[in-house]
Order: structure tokens, then C-alpha cells, then sequence
């Protein structure tokens, strides 16, 4: 029915509400998969000896630690706002 009511609904807030309801299906289960991922990625980083999962991929990449990343990402976002003004 999505397609349909898409395509035919003439109501903004009725195309909204259905694209709302099409992009939360299933939203509480997966809600608590994705949790239940974050959790398992954290007790395998601190089994293996690392804060968190982040500094788990990291190691052993160019970036080396997270503060290398943070850095570059924030040298990035002030790039990005002067060409955005």
C-alpha cells in the first residue's frame, strides 16, 4: 500500500505519516537488536583489551588513535561551515 498511497495521497500530512510509519516498521525489535549489537561490541573490544570498540579499528590503521581521528574530523567540520557561509 505504500506505492499507492505515495503516489495518490493529494494530503502532505497523510504521505508523511505513511513514510513515517514505512521507516519505523519493525522499529522496536530492531531498536533492540542494535542495542544488543552495541553491547557485544563493547564486551569484545574490552575483552581484547580496548576501551571501546572505536579504538578496536582503529588499531593498527593510518588514523593509529582516536584522538588522530577527532582531529581530523574536526580540521573537516571547519572546512565544511566556512565554504556552507
Amino acid at each position: 500500500d505504500y506505492v499507492q498511497v505515495m503516489e495518490s495521497a493529494k494530503s502532505p500530512e497523510t504521505r508523511k505519516q505513511m513514510l513515517l510509519a514505512y521507516l519505523n516498521k519493525a522499529a522496536t525489535e530492531n531498536t533492540k537488536l542494535l542495542e544488543d549489537a552495541v553491547l557485544l561490541r563493547q564486551k569484545i573490544a574490552a575483552l581484547l583489551g580496548y576501551k571501546t570498540w572505536a579504538d578496536l579499528q582503529i588499531d593498527g590503521r593510518m588514523a593509529k588513535n582516536k584522538d588522530t581521528v577527532m582531529k581530523f574530523l574536526g580540521g573537516l567540520k571547519e572546512k565544511l561551515s566556512e565554504r556552507n557561509n
